[in-house]
């Protein structure tokens, strides 16, 4: 994930561990990015 279009708000410091923990579990790029997607609009965060 080179870049984003959007900044992760509140959630901005959980967001890099989460997606490294997803990272050293084998998810790819694509999936990792639909799964904080997603996870931004479960916590009504629509900046992610």
């Amino acid at each position: 994930m080179s870049g984003t279009r959007r900044k992760a708000g509140r959630l901005e410091l959980q967001v890099e561990g989460y997606r490294v923990w997803l990272v050293q579990r084998g998810y790819t790029p694509a999936t990792i990015v639909n799964m904080l997607v997603d996870d931004a609009r479960m916590w009504g965060q629509s900046d992610v």
